[in-house]
């Protein structure tokens, strides 16, 4: 994309001021990917995708995963929250609960 718009203004086709706008909202487009995909999280998946990630590892190693996963999954049931989905947040709660006291 960034070679396209720089044969673009090269060539005299755009000028450089509307190839900083359209870089800045294509940049801008995959902040909201990435936001959107946040939205969209399933607990069942991130859990998962946790086992599969502390799979194999020893137990101090599956501890600090565990919490960090377990900070994401806390954020994530806050968000729940603020958007006045009760069911979700408490799934999430339960999620980062299980993830931070592993035994």
């Amino acid at each position: 994309m960034t070679k396209l718009i720089k044969a673009l203004v090269a060539s005299g086709v755009i000028s450089q001021g509307t190839a900083d706008q359209i870089m800045a909202e294509y940049n801008a487009s995959d902040v909201d990917d990435a936001t959107q995909a946040i939205m969209d999280a399933e607990p069942d998946e991130f859990l998962a995708e946790a086992i599969i990630e502390m799979e194999d590892k020893s137990l101090a190693e599956r501890r600090r995963i565990g919490k960090s996963k377990a900070i994401r999954a806390n954020l994530q049931s806050t968000l729940c929250r603020q958007n006045k989905d009760g069911f979700a947040a408490r799934k999430w709660s339960q999620v980062a609960w299980a993830l931070k006291n592993q035994r």
